[in-house]
Parts: C-alpha cells; sequence; structure tokens
C-alpha cells in the first residue's frame, strides 16, 4: 500500500513524472535504435556478402579462362579486368597472398569505415587468393541515408515518445478521495438520466412493437381473406367455362335437330294435301328450335365476356396477396430487429446498474 501510494505520488508531480518519462524513452528508444541498427547492418552484411561472392565467382571463371590461355598470373589478369572502367564503383579487387591455415573464405563488415572486406582463396596450393572491398553507403535509424537525418529522426522519435508516454504515466483514474466525490456527483445525475431514457425507449418500442404485431395479424387475415376470394373467383371461372361446354353441346344438338326436320318437311312435302298439316308443325318446331340456338348463342357470348373480365381479377388478386405476403415477412423482420433492440437496451440498462452500485 505504501509503495503504491508512493508510486502515485511521484507520478502527481510533474516533475518526478517528466523524469520518469524522460528514463522510460530513453530507455525503449535504445533499446529499438539497437535493434533497428543490426537489422540494417544484418541486411547491409548479407547484400555485400551476395555481391562479394557474385564478384569472386567471375574472378574465378576468369582466371580459369586465363590459365588454359597460359596467362603467367591469371588471378592478376583477372583482377586487373574486373577493375577495368572509370566510372565510380561498388568495390575493389585485388590479387592477394593468404596464409597457409587461412580458410577458403572470409569475410568482415566494417560498418565504421563503411567497408565490407572479402577474403576467397583460389590456388591453395600457391596461397593466392584475391580481396574484394564493397564500398557501402551510410544507412542509419529506420534506413536514413546521411547523418543528419539519423539524427533529427532519432530526436523526432525521442520527442513523441517522451510527450506520449508522459501523458500516459498520468494517473488518470487514480483519483483522489475529493476528485472521486466529484467525479460521482457529475456522473451519478447523467447516470440515471441515462437510465430513465433507455426505460423510456424500451417502452416506445414495446409499443411499436404491439403496433406491428397487429399489423402483422390484419395483413394475415387480409392475405386469408384474398386467398379465399381467389379461390372462390376460381371456381367461379371453371363454372362459367363448363356452362359454356353445355352450350355448345345444347348448339350441336340444336344443328342435328335442324337437319332432321328439314328432312321431315321435305318428305312431308312430297305427301301433298295428307301432309301439310305435319309439315306445318314441323316448321313450327324448326322455328323454335332456331331461336333456341339464337339464345344459346347469346348466352354463350355473354359468358364468354364475363370469363374474360374476371379472368384479370384472379390475377390482380394474386399480386396483391403477394403485396400483403411481402408486407407480413416485413413486419416479420421488424419484429425480430424490435426484439433484439429491446435485448440491447436491456443489457444496457444491467450495465448502467452495476455502474451505480461501482460508483455508489
Amino acid at each position: 500500500m505504501k509503495a503504491s501510494s508512493s508510486i502515485l505520488y511521484y507520478l502527481r508531480s510533474k516533475k518526478y513524472r517528466f523524469l520518469i518519462s524522460l528514463a522510460v524513452t530513453i530507455l525503449l528508444i535504445s533499446c529499438f535504435y539497437n535493434i533497428d541498427l543490426y537489422l540494417e547492418h544484418q541486411s547491409l552484411n548479407e547484400n555485400a556478402l551476395s555481391l562479394s561472392r557474385q564478384v569472386a565467382l567471375q574472378a574465378e571463371s576468369l582466371s580459369l579462362n586465363a590459365t588454359e590461355r597460359n596467362q603467367t598470373d591469371p588471378i592478376g589478369w583477372a583482377t586487373t579486368y574486373l577493375n577495368q572502367g572509370t566510372e565510380p564503383k561498388l568495390f575493389e579487387i585485388s590479387r592477394i597472398k593468404t596464409d597457409s591455415i587461412q580458410e577458403k573464405e572470409t569475410y568482415e563488415l566494417d560498418i565504421k569505415n563503411l567497408k565490407f572486406i572479402y577474403l576467397k582463396t583460389l590456388k591453395p596450393e600457391e596461397n593466392l587468393g584475391i580481396q574484394i572491398r564493397v564500398y557501402l553507403k551510410f544507412i542509419g535509424f529506420l534506413g536514413t541515408k546521411s547523418k543528419f537525418a539519423n539524427d533529427a529522426f532519432l530526436f523526432l522519435c525521442l520527442l513523441i515518445s517522451l510527450v506520449f508516454i508522459y501523458f500516459v504515466l498520468k494517473p488518470h483514474d487514480l483519483y483522489s478521495t475529493e476528485d472521486s466525490d466529484n467525479l460521482r456527483a457529475k456522473l451519478i445525475p447523467w447516470i440515471m438520466e441515462a437510465k430513465k431514457l433507455l426505460a423510456l425507449l424500451g417502452i416506445r418500442i414495446r409499443d411499436f412493437l404491439k403496433f406491428v404485431e397487429k399489423i402483422m395479424q390484419a395483413t394475415l387475415k387480409s392475405k386469408d381473406s384474398l386467398e379465399s376470394l381467389r379461390n372462390r373467383m376460381l371456381t367461379e371461372i371453371y363454372e362459367l367455362e363448363e356452362g359454356r361446354n353445355y352450350i355448345q353441346e345444347t348448339e350441336k344438338l340444336s344443328i342435328q335437330a335442324e337437319a332432321k326436320i328439314l328432312n321431315l318437311i321435305i318428305e312431308l312435302s312430297k305427301l301433298g294435301d295428307k301432309g301439310k298439316s305435319i309439315s306445318q308443325q314441323a316448321e313450327e318446331l324448326y322455328n323454335g328450335i332456331q331461336k333456341i340456338r339464337q339464345l344459346s348463342q347469346k348466352t354463350d357470348a355473354t359468358m364468354r365476356h364475363v370469363g374474360t373480365q374476371i379472368q384479370p381479377w384472379s390475377t390482380d388478386l394474386e399480386i396483391v396477396r403477394q403485396f400483403f405476403e411481402d408486407i407480413l415477412q416485413t413486419s416479420q423482420g421488424i419484429g425480430q430487429n424490435l426484439n433484439l433492440t429491446t435485448s440491447s437496451l436491456s443489457e444496457q440498462a444491467k450495465h448502467i446498474q452495476k455502474m451505480m452500485k461501482e460508483i455508489g
């Protein structure tokens, strides 16, 4: 308890907090700086070694070629050939006399002088080899290319880190009793008001949910009524089609009856006066059948017209029924979202209640 109080005392003091922040910043930046330089130097070492091995391979190839052409100093000729040119080069190669115990390949990174020295023995029996010096460019903190940029970047990072750590170490959550009382006095009215608003919002959402449920029930009833009306209408259309079929059958029978009566009239006319009265009755029957045919044709036309008018109504009812289906699905989705919102509000109310207990 005393240790935490003393730490709190030092952190509350701007002077001590600044010194602590400065020490922490220097420690962190030093670690980060050394790690970054180590990684940069490792990258330099790998790149220079790769270049040196490529040049050494070329020199060895040229030396073997010169040996085949009986050159007096194949290695010297190869190094002279690779050093040709007046433009600045990244490397310099030379012929050297190696020690008998020296390894076949050695290298060293001289970061102070910005050089990479590579030694390779090409003729171990004569202790002859090559030395390659790769001239490196300065690389500093976070990949800077000059000492000024390195120092400026280091200072900038140090300054930013110091400011950040200074405010991080500020004991925001370690208030005195007086500060806690003041904070509690400000928070409690706000939390109580938020609790009232959440409760009121929950009531409004429940009322809206009841309204949505009523819409769903009315939509479902309307959908069922439309479905029943559409089914009845389809039944009536089917019965109209059946009636038309019966009328068409009657039309066919009437035509057959007309033909037979005409034949009867013709036969009776051959009998003269004896068949005259019967012929007149047959003509009257023929005229009656013609009237029946005319009435049947008018009835069929009327029924066909009614069926043509009712058929689009059935399609319209199907479209309206689909609209009610969409309304029902939308209402169900709204109800589900409102239930989720109500659950979230309930959780928020529980959190506020818990906060009140912790503060009070």
